[in-house]
């Protein structure tokens, strides 16, 4: 064999002493020795690529989530199938992404309509003990942050006939009730019912009492998401009042709050469907108020 390897050429210098130069890649006396260039600073690899050592050589390979030749690496666009459909915005991330769903829409791709949940109360309170037994309830919706909003289908109280003092139609009733739904993190839309109006020694009184700490009761909460709304109210509306005599009238009342409610355009969506949820109120309500999932 010659002084240099295959990679290497022999040479003389003036004073007849053979030396060996070395191809690319190749180092040592003989040329025999493999440079491993991928120790090099700086690497001779895009940082977003792995550096594999060859005989006399190297190769670039970009990273997972990358395309290139190794040198120029760049980050594949994960979102440019459109993952997240019309209901997300994608994120895109290395060899990944994240859908971040509008707000009417869940799931890894935002593919599922979100569900829309809502506590309904009704024919309670009507005595100290379910008084408590519907500030409990309240704190538990609170923990359990479920519920988008909260309806009370009415009476609030019992009729006139059971004249304890819970079912008085006073102010201080009113109050009291309204006091304790103040605490819902939820917003409150009350719907008037029967107890706390017809049933009092003075409707009109009841009615104004009504109106003036329940309606729009739910505006307490401006910022609540979604937004929820009544339906524009409903007019010339009749209702019996009984006279004490066995006789009654038909009382005409102009505006009646709505029993329909809608989801409105959110903060960050708007929905091309508005859904309405017709609500029937419930008489057995009793000390246990229930709870509704709908839409």
């Amino acid at each position: 064999g010659g002084v240099c390897s295959n990679h290497g050429e022999c040479f003389a210098d003036q004073n007849g002493k053979a030396f060996c130069q070395c191809e690319e890649g190749y180092e040592g006396g003989a040329c025999s020795e493999d440079i491993d260039e991928c120790l090099g600073s700086p690497s001779p690899c895009s940082s977003d690529a792995l550096c594999t050592n060859t005989w006399g050589g190297y190769a670039c390979t970009c990273d997972v989530g990358y395309e290139g030749d190794g040198q120029v690496c760049t980050n594949i666009d994960d979102c440019e199938t459109a993952p997240c459909g019309e209901h997300g915005t994608c994120i895109d991330g290395i060899d990944n992404f994240d859908c971040v769903c509008n707000d009417d829409h869940e799931g890894a791709l935002c593919q599922s309509p979100k569900k829309l949940l809502f506590a309904v109360y009704a024919d309670t309170p009507y005595n100290s003990v379910q008084e408590l037994a519907l500030e409990g309830h309240i704190t538990q919706m609170n923990q359990a942050a479920t519920s988008h909003f909260v309806i009370h289908l009415g009476d609030i109280k019992g009729g006139y006939k059971a004249a304890t003092q819970s079912n008085l139609c006073t102010e201080d009733r009113y109050i009291n009730v309204a006091n304790i739904f103040h605490e819902s993190s939820a917003p409150v839309f009350f719907i008037p019912g029967d107890n706390e109006w017809n049933d009092c020694e003075d409707p009109d009184q009841a009615w104004a009492l009504w109106w003036t700490h329940m309606h729009q009761f739910e505006t307490f909460w401006p910022d609540a998401q979604p937004r929820v709304r009544r339906k524009p109210c409903i007019t010339s509306r009749t209702s019996r009042v009984s006279d004490g005599d066995g006789s009654s009238e038909s009382r005409w009342i102009s505006e009646i709050p709505a029993t329909i409610f809608e989801i409105v355009e959110t903060a960050k969506s708007s929905r091309s469907e508005a859904k309405a949820a017709t609500v029937v109120p419930d008489a057995g309500m009793a000390t246990s108020p229930r709870w509704s999932h709908h839409l």
